[in-house]
């Protein structure tokens, strides 16, 4: 049996024998959501999707209401159809067949005034619903300051809204993020579990996104976001107060895990030159833009520190969706795409989103609790439990770690290899010897010969561009340092019962991170790369033969460089000499 498969399969026999003997157990969480019917936003993203599954497989609930739109030529139903036909809900689908029928798909937009919904579905989801998951925001950093607004801001306060007309609610999450404070001022400081005070009045934010034109909107938001690095951070910081203001009665509790996104327009572009590698050496394989920007007109954003699962429902699982940040340098790690990465010596807040949806799972149960208690001031919790995080020496760790030549993926098209610098001038240098001269030397090569060009690449260098730029502008959270306090979220672990702490796990205080990265490496050859967990020991031999060819290249390609500074200096000094007998 393959090394890879051995592993995932290893991974599930343990995690399976935990929850069987934790079953046998009493899970205060599973009694909470016995017969209850929950309503996520955000269902159709990441973290929605894994969710969704750990709620029909491990709580019991009676049905999940999903707020959905038709896009693309699709309908809500098509949507879903296809999203439930994904990887993540085949272990739930050996198990209830017919899951598909509790999962209820519900028309509205987050972005419209009472979430788009009709007057029928809005009194069916204020008659049934009893546990509201409002996960859904525009994770764009760069996204204009009143889309932004009306999506992280006015969104919040109109499914608040839905919340207060619901006839039993007994539990409202709103997830957040670890970053919505994450302020110049406030690098190197504490960021705590509370509700800071909102930039703007959230009031006067919305009717500045509903009466100012957008152009003159753009052209102040440098001036309102001032601390802030983006809109996104700036609407989630003001999102959370509408959060405080309108839940002072209900039964409420803000998650902020470590989110935050890059563009998919940078995993394009990583993907397009993938696809070249694979172009030349004669290997085409599955990794092209097609399969990650079905409307190219419209970029898309994923999350960089929300990572694969570690055991639920498959150990390793993630989606295209979310193959950035940290999975996304492993990537292109693994494919010997990407040689080097912009960091600093700081830490990096990390959570597998098993973890993160245990968490926010149980903090529903717990918020209603409270409220019951009538404890009812709302808390909240920084999903970044002590040991979560991870030094940004990871892609050093990644490439000295026994495992990734042992769980080295076949379809490598080099030699996995990289540098660490948190140097501008040093990342400026050694990305122009390591991705901008490769690339001068490919547009070279397309245009001299009759090769035809991978499908939408016009330059490889323009590529390479945009990946230094995006380097840049995501540099802000690479390189600085916040720390996250954890005090609620490590008290709420701490009542939770052994039984719940089994099925619902979120201490990642406890995770091997040296095993973790094993599994983040079979998860993404089996959902990424897609080589099927075989010919472990071929790709292993493969950056053997890999690593030799880079040598004799880096030989050849510093030798070259020599012989041509060489040659300068020659007729330099040939000139200078002339310059001297002449005069």
């Amino acid at each position: 049996m393959d090394i890879a498969l051995a592993l995932e399969i290893e991974q599930v026999s343990r995690q399976k024998a935990l929850e069987e003997e934790a079953l046998r157990g009493v899970s205060a969480v599973r009694q909470f959501y016995a017969g209850t019917t929950a309503l996520i936003t955000g269902g159709t993203g990441f973290i929605g999707k894994q969710l969704i599954e750990k709620l029909l497989r491990s709580c019991d609930v009676k049905r999940i209401y999903i707020l959905m739109r038709s896009k693309k030529g699709k309908s809500m139903s098509e949507r879903l159809q296809s999203q439930l036909n994904e990887p993540v809900y085949d272990n739930l689908r050996s198990q209830q067949p017919d899951f598909t029928r509790k999962v209820i798909p519900v028309e509205g937009d987050i972005s419209e005034l009472g979430v788009g919904l009709n007057n029928e579905d809005r009194m069916k989801l204020a008659q049934e619903v009893n546990v509201i998951f409002h996960v859904a925001a525009t994770t764009r950093f760069e996204e204009p300051l009143k889309k932004a607004t009306f999506i992280n801001v006015r969104g919040t306060r109109e499914i608040m809204e839905l919340a207060k007309c619901c006839k039993d609610l007994r539990s409202f999450v709103h997830v957040s993020t670890a970053f919505s404070n994450a302020t110049k001022s406030k690098i190197n400081h504490d960021l705590e579990e509370k509700i800071y005070e909102s930039p703007v009045p959230p009031e006067v934010m919305i009717q500045l996104a509903e009466t100012v034109e957008e152009c003159r909107l753009n052209a102040i938001t440098a001036d309102l976001i001032r601390d802030w690095p983006n809109t996104y951070c700036f609407t989630k910081a003001i999102a959370e107060d509408v959060v405080r203001t309108m839940g002072k009665d209900l039964p409420v509790a803000i998650v902020r895990p470590p989110v935050g996104k890059y563009s998919r327009a940078f995993l394009s572009e990583i993907v397009k030159v993938e696809t070249y590698k694979y172009v030349v050496t004669g290997h085409m394989c599955s990794l092209t833009p097609d399969l990650l920007c079905d409307d190219r007109s419209n970029p898309l954003y994923f999350p960089f520190s929300v990572v694969c699962t570690l055991n639920e429902p498959t150990p390793g699982w993630l989606d295209m969706s979310s193959v950035i940040g940290p999975s996304g340098i492993f990537l292109t790690l693994m494919l010997g795409v990407m040689h080097v990465i912009l960091r600093s010596d700081v830490s990096i807040p990390i959570m597998p989103v098993d973890y993160v949806n245990n968490a926010v799972i149980a903090t529903a149960s717990y918020t209603n609790k409270r409220y019951n208690k009538n404890e009812k001031g709302i808390k909240v919790y920084n999903i970044s439990c002590s040991g979560s995080k991870i030094e940004t020496s990871f892609v050093s760790d990644f490439l000295n770690n026994p495992n990734t030549q042992q769980y080295a993926t076949p379809k490598a098209v080099w030699y996995c290899y990289g540098f660490e610098t948190s140097s501008d001038v040093v990342f400026w240098l050694l990305t122009w010897l390591l991705h901008y001269i490769p690339a001068y030397v490919a547009d070279f090569v397309f245009n001299v010969t009759s090769m035809k060009r991978p499908e939408g690449i016009k330059s490889f260098v323009k590529m390479y561009e945009k990946i230094y730029n995006m380097s840049l502008l995501y540099g802000y959270f690479l390189r600085n340092q916040w720390n996250l306090v954890d005090d609620n979220t490590v008290a709420m672990l701490n009542q939770m019962s052994k039984t719940d702490r089994i099925l619902f796990n979120f201490d990642v205080a406890k995770i091997d991170w040296s095993h973790y990265m094993s599994i983040w490496l079979i998860g993404i050859r089996k959902f990424i790369i897609k080589d099927g967990l075989k010919d472990s020991e071929y790709g292993r031999k493969k950056q053997s033969w890999l690593k030799i060819a880079n040598l004799c290249y880096h030989g050849l390609f510093f030798g070259v460089v020599i012989f041509f500074v060489y040659i300068c200096c020659a007729i330099f000094m040939y000139v200078f000499r002339s310059f001297e007998h002449a005069v």
